[in-house]
């Protein structure tokens, strides 16, 4: 079907008011709009007595056809096709708005198109264009208002415009040549027009701050732009375009100009204490958003203007980083009862960044300053990570409780950041709290006893191993707590775990948290939180385990006999018995995998001898994953953290004892040579048998040598049944650690060149396994 005005003015109507065959429509549309023919159907598309439908596709398509394919018109019908369209653009500036709209978009990308040769000044030159003297049958106003249009879309056009690289230079050093006379017009233009037309003027600016207004050129217009914001009707807009200008990568190249303005800013700072005490979440939000972006950009001024100016410009930059503060700390809960305060985090890091990044060449007067603001920042971060009463929580939507889990998170993070400046203040600060709040006459609600162990983890790692004083108190103090609510005991066990490190240079301490874990243990609704913790502590803290081993381990045995932990929860459990394993004598360990591991062993057994099902499946995937657990965690040697591989290695064959890892797999290797005779296609069986082999391996070294032949016969049998690239890595360890055995010697060969036959029978089926294979070969 040939491209002609009737033709597509059909097929538009057959695609909006019809819908059979609408993709195949929608094909030939987006044919038409960038065939050379519609270079000439557009005009008549465009006549008024068309259908929005039919004239918003021509306005389209001629600004498609401007922006990409401007090469298919003539120099010489330039000036033809600009009259045109300004004829048109005149003809709806009436409306409807969303035509006019486009056609003004398609006239700019014919301005960037013919920039200079057609407008050599564009702002003068477009200013000249839509004046009365050429259409003076227009009401100025329309006229206004398309000159405004255009001029907003020019900017926003220049990013998509298609231009060769060497004329996108030249367009956009011609457009920020303009932004003085484009600032110049648009101050004019707000100065006597109606407020929908400043409306207009407003974004017309916002889009030319994109190319940056220069601030010591554009300081009047921002004056007026805070002066706009007292008018309801101007004020978001208004902030915006302050947002955009004040908030530019470049403003940071005027920083007198910046100290200039900020008294402005401050001036908003009773509107904003009006709008959060008659609870406007509206115009919070959009103060919040400008203060916290201008704050953000200056962050390195702010910080300068201590050491470096006035006491003006001191005072400005303190009052606008407590209007920052007022805005993390707006009333209510996030993201519920307000969504602006996790804007300003960034700004906390950016200040930290700053001061961090001055090092020994900060002035000694700014870290007394900002050490007090950030301690006030730390008590609002102690009220908003607060939880809400259960009722309120429970109401809220899982989409709502997601967020609220992230905003947590970035307040720890905050809370970090803020350690690295106040570091030995945040300690006191943080147990005086505590202390005060567990001596209250009143009732104190458990959201403030977790709200302050959650600070607590968030500084954990920042925390010197060294600390004697606070931390001691800090967790001495937990098993006075009388609270039994699953989240506050959640958070605590968190909080004991992220100090796990410092509890092994902090031992005596361990007396009152290992009860507390045990205890939490055997809460069905904090298990997981408690099993995370006691893995932490367990090992992190194994020199110092011997007096707690047989408590753990029996609440170990306890939990496991209930068979009602998730399986994350069961692997954790096998970590921690690996780990307090490690510090028994063999004697001991025998008896507690007796104990703890052989029922797990049996149950192992029985569903080796099960038809294959997804249920036995899943069974005996867990069951291999407890036991890569456990056997990953049992170490039993204590070697310097020197001492090689092979002096280990030496040391562990000269035992007198066996070692509890072998015992385990000489105990369980037939058992998977049984699990094997039904289940050897499966990948991740197979995979997880491996996997224990490999962690077995590197626990023993040399002292695998036991079971290695039965190994090397697993392999063999798996790589001739089923040869899975799971087996490779296995492979690989096995045989660089043993093919200096003699006896072992035939086992290595023969796994070798079954490993050959098969990576070659496999290269002449797959070819793209190559690289695989090629890195088993290697």
């Amino acid at each position: 079907m040939e491209f002609t005005s009737s033709n597509v003015i059909q097929a538009v109507s057959q695609f909006y008011f019809s819908s059979d065959q609408k993709p195949q429509v929608h094909t030939w549309l987006t044919k038409a709009r960038v065939a050379p023919e519609a270079w000439v159907f557009v005009w008549q598309l465009l006549d008024p007595n068309q259908s929005p439908e039919v004239q918003f596709f021509a306005a389209s398509c001629l600004h498609q056809k401007i922006s990409k394919f401007w090469h298919e018109v003539p120099q010489n019908d330039y000036e033809t096709l600009k009259t045109k369209l300004l004829e048109k653009i005149i003809e709806y500036a009436n409306g409807p708005r969303l035509i006019f709209t486009r056609l003004c978009l398609a006239f700019s990308s014919l301005v960037l198109q013919t920039i200079p040769s057609m407008w050599p000044k564009p702002v003068s030159n477009l200013r000249e264009t839509f004046s009365q003297s050429n259409f003076p049958n227009v009401s100025e106003y329309n006229l206004c208002e398309a000159l405004i249009e255009t001029l907003t879309v020019i900017p926003e056009e220049f990013f998509s415009v298609y231009l060769p690289q060497y004329r996108k230079g030249v367009v956009k050093n011609y457009l920020s040549n303009e932004l003085k006379d484009v600032i110049t017009l648009l101050e004019n233009l707000m100065a006597s027009s109606p407020t929908n037309m400043k409306l207009e003027t407003l974004k017309c600016i916002n889009s030319w701050a994109e190319f940056g207004i220069p601030l010591h050129e554009g300081e009047e217009l921002i004056v007026h732009l805070f002066k706009m914001m007292q008018n309801s009707d101007l004020f978001e807009t208004a902030a915006d375009v302050l947002c955009a200008i004040l908030a530019h990568p470049d403003s940071h190249r005027f920083p007198y100009t910046v100290q200039k303005l900020l008294p402005h800013v401050i001036q908003l700072q009773p509107v904003l204490k009006r709008a959060i005490d008659e609870k406007n979440i509206e115009v919070c939000s959009i103060i919040c958003r400008l203060v916290v972006s201008i704050a953000e950009t200056h962050s390195k001024l702010l910080i300068n203007s201590f050491p470096n100016g006035d006491d003006i410009q001191k005072q400005n930059s303190l009052n606008l980083m407590y209007m920052v503060m007022a805005c993390t700390g707006l009333p209510g809960y996030y993201p519920v009862d307000e969504t602006c305060s996790e804007l300003t985090f960034t700004f906390w890091y950016a200040i930290q960044d700053e001061l961090v990044e001055l090092g020994s060449d900060a002035d000694p007067q700014l870290m007394p300053i900002f050490r007090e603001i950030y301690c006030k920042l730390v008590e609002v971060l102690l009220t908003k990570v607060q939880y809400p009463p259960d009722q309120e929580y429970n109401s809220w939507s899982t989409e709502q409780k997601e967020q609220f889990r992230c905003y947590r998170h970035d307040i720890g993070d905050t809370m970090m950041y803020s350690f690295t400046i106040l570091k030995d203040f945040i300690l006191p600060y943080l147990w005086s709290v505590l202390n005060n709040s567990a001596q209250a006459t009143h009732d104190v609600q458990w959201q403030v006893f977790e709200g302050i162990f959650f600070l607590y983890s968030a500084i954990a790692e920042r925390v010197e191993l060294s600390e004697k004083t606070y931390l001691p108190a800090l967790l001495n103090f937990l098993p006075q707590l009388t609270f039994h609510h699953p989240t506050l005991i959640s958070t605590t066990l968190a909080m004991i775990g992220s100090f796990a490190e410092w509890l092994n240079w902090n031992p005596d301490v361990l007396q009152s948290v290992i009860p507390m874990l045990l205890e939490a243990l055997q809460n069905p609704e904090v298990v997981t939180p408690a099993s995370l913790a006691l893995k932490d502590v367990t090992k992190e803290t194994r020199d110092h385990l011997p007096p707690f081993a047989p408590q753990i381990l029996t609440a170990c045995q306890n939990v496991l006999e209930r068979k009602t932990l998730k399986p994350k929860e069961l692997t954790r459990m096998m970590a921690i018995t690996g780990h307090v394993l490690s510090v028994l004598q063999f004697q001991e360990i025998m008896l507690y995998l007796d104990k703890l591991i052989s029922p797990q062993i049996q149950e192992l057994e029985l569903l080796a001898k099960e038809e294959p099902s997804k249920p036995i499946w899943e069974a005996i995937n867990q069951k291999l994953d407890m036991l890569s657990w456990l056997i990953s965690t049992i170490n039993t040697e204590k070697t310097d953290s020197e001492q090689s591989v092979s002096e280990e290695a030496e040391k562990n064959s000269k035992s007198n004892q066996p070692n509890p890892v072998l015992v385990i797999m000489q105990h369980i290797a037939p058992i998977l040579q049984s699990i094997l005779t039904k289940w050897i296609t499966d990948a991740t069986v197979i995979q997880a048998i491996c996997e224990l082999f490999r962690k077995a391996l590197r626990v023993l070294m040399d002292g695998f040598a036991p079971i290695a032949q039965d190994t090397f016969q697993i392999l063999i049998h798996i790589c001739h049944t089923f040869p899975h690239s799971c087996i490779l890595s296995l492979a690989k360890h096995i045989i660089l650690m043993f093919h200096h055995n003699e006896s072992l010697k035939s086992s290595v060969k023969e796994l070798l060149a079954v490993l050959t036959s098969q990576s070659l029978a496999l290269l002449q089926i797959e070819p793209y396994r190559k690289v695989t294979l090629k890195t088993a070969i290697s």
